[in-house]
């Protein structure tokens, strides 16, 4: 069974509206957009994938899912804040960072030994469908 819905919603001043399929049976979602910043990141990875790296260099921080796990979560941020964040990747890419998983992170923070220390200490995104994690640098 198929559960359809139309997402709208601002993001850096554009207006975002994805059409999301949700197949019940298998757990799996699909989104479709006419617009927006999804388009932009889906254009990105296509590129990054086809192996044209020049002038994406920025986006090889983060896989496919995690660019549309990190675009859902500024999205609810913009609006729990309710303000309107600039569309800036280069700072994207400084501020936040993608894992494999929490060992990786406890292997490049010291100070981290679990999943409750990393929670203590920054925002954590997980990326949907995959043990990855993306974290707000600290």
């Amino acid at each position: 069974m198929i559960k359809n819905e139309t997402l709208k919603g601002t993001l850096c001043g554009k207006l975002i509206e994805i059409e999301h399929h949700y197949d019940v049976d298998s757990s799996r979602s699909i989104y479709k957009q006419d617009n927006g910043l999804i388009e932009l990141l889906s254009y990105i990875a296509e590129k990054l994938n086809a192996g044209q790296k020049q002038g994406f260099e920025i986006y090889n921080n983060f896989s496919v899912e995690g660019l549309s796990s990190l675009y859902d979560y500024l999205v609810d941020l913009e609006e729990d804040q309710n303000t309107e964040f600039n569309f800036d990747p280069v700072a994207f890419a400084c501020e936040y960072s993608e894992y494999e998983n929490l060992q990786e992170i406890i292997e490049n923070y010291n100070s981290i030994d679990n999943i409750q220390d990393l929670e203590n200490n920054t925002s954590i995104i997980p990326v949907v469908g995959t043990d990855r994690l993306i974290i707000q640098n600290f």
